[in-house]
């Protein structure tokens, strides 16, 4: 292996490839936005100042937050946005999930392990209240209102949300240990989304308000049909999934060949795979506030914490043996297919990336990737000729208001171009020649 000059045939592909990526990041940059449009958001108010809005709201309820943890996150309503933008199209979609339809909201939660207690507030981007919880132990103390009074506790809370007209639909009775629940539902008057209505239900806990929701009510039949639609996608990701298990099958057999060989180089393997799922648990502490905010609150928090903190540690011990298992059976088995060509390695070190080989692969992989990011919008382009469909995608990740935002897309990324590497290019390809 030794340092060499650039050739003709190395300018060629230069220009080649220049001209392939400047067509595919022209192509991308003028067809994107119409491939994967992303969604009207206009998050006016920062989450700090959501939080606070909610907390303003539980005051006026005369709920107090003390002791409370507070998570707050942005849960979009993606049941309506799917149903509104495959049955009106993204235009009326998008008018109506930036009016009356309650999609893009916020989710403040202040919650006190392990007390079952815990309080939820959802709010729009502009601040507007969309829904409310007062979760508290079926066992707890309150009122037995009858029905009409607690109609009217109900009906007064709702007039102070909305001056829409609404037609009563459905009203519950249910009887707690010391108290009377009582659940309306009310339909809004002259708003109809093609079949889907608009709802609000609210919850009285004894003589107390509860619950109150407001949301786009689908059709049940729809809802079976596109479950039934994305079951026929799902047998074919678990078509694709038999073919991977036999991936994995062939790596263990070529592992256990070349661990009697002693063909494995073991440390510079085990540092890239180490140092992946290092950083897959980087990444997952970074994200403990979610892990948290989907455990039970009869856990003790402690508990909670150190069951997240005990799962990152398992996500990034399983990262690495998925890259591992890739490496240690392919490097072997790419170094004897390709005796002549940079070995994994060789790879770390200055000398191999001076080398024309390494030059040469490198531009061409920028190239294919820009061709590639290309393909990907021409597919969604034409695909929705012949019915291919996805949702918008929203501009905004809860990631970005964690304390590291960029260790989630490095993670990713690092994940991405090792064990996909490593499983297919490294071990797959050598393995079927």
């Amino acid at each position: 292996m030794t340092t060499e000059r650039f050739q003709r045939g190395d300018k060629r592909l230069l220009l080649v490839l220049a001209a392939v990526v400047a067509v595919s990041v022209v192509y991308t940059v003028f067809n994107f936005q119409a491939a994967f449009p992303e969604a009207s958001l206009d998050l006016r108010l920062s989450k700090a100042e959501i939080t606070e809005l909610g907390r303003d709201f539980l005051r006026q309820q005369g709920l107090s937050t003390a002791g409370f943890r507070n998570l707050t996150l942005f849960d979009p309503d993606e049941g309506a946005q799917v149903y509104l933008e495959r049955e009106m199209g993204l235009a009326q979609a998008n008018r109506l999930m930036q009016g009356p339809v309650a999609v893009w909201r916020w989710r403040a939660r202040w919650f006190r392990p392990p007390d079952e207690e815990e309080l939820v507030v959802y709010l729009n981007p502009r601040g507007t209240l969309v829904g409310f919880n007062h979760r508290i132990p079926e066992a707890a103390l309150g009122a037995r209102l009858d029905k009409e009074n607690a109609r009217s506790l109900a009906a007064a809370f709702l007039a102070a949300r909305s001056q829409a007209p609404q037609r009563l639909i459905e009203e519950q009775l249910q009887e707690r240990p010391a108290r009377y629940d009582y659940v309306f539902t009310w339909e809004q008057e002259n708003f109809r989304a093609k079949d889907a209505t608009y709802r609000r239900t609210i919850l009285i806990q004894g003589d107390k308000v509860g619950r109150y929701s407001e949301y786009l009510y689908v059709p049940e039949k729809w809802k079976r049909d596109f479950a039934t639609l994305r079951s026929s996608n799902d047998l074919y990701y678990r078509a694709a999934e038999v073919l991977y298990i036999l991936l994995v099958l062939a790596a263990v057999v070529v592992l256990i060949q070349s661990l009697r060989q002693r063909a494995i180089f073991w440390r510079p393997l085990v540092v890239i795979a180490g140092a992946v799922g290092v950083l897959m648990v980087i990444n997952e502490w970074n994200a403990l506030p979610f892990a948290i905010d989907g455990m039970p609150t009869s856990s003790p928090y402690t508990q909670s914490l150190l069951r997240a903190l005990l799962a990152a540690l398992g996500a990034g011990l399983g990262v690495f043996f998925y890259v591992i298992l890739a490496a240690a059976p392919g490097e072997p088995l790419y170094r004897a297919s390709q005796p002549s060509s940079l070995s994994l390695l060789q790879l770390p070190t200055l000398r191999s990336i001076r080398t024309r080989e390494f030059f040469r692969a490198t531009v061409t992989g920028y190239g294919f990737a820009a061709a590639h990011i290309a393909f990907v919008v021409a597919f969604y382009l034409i695909g929705r000729r012949f019915g291919v469909w996805s949702p918008q995608d929203i501009n905004y990740s809860d990631f970005l208001s964690t304390r590291l935002p960029w260790i989630y897309p490095l993670t990713i990324s690092l994940l991405a171009s090792t064990s996909e590497e490593f499983w297919f290019r490294l071990f797959a390809i050598p393995l079927l020649k």
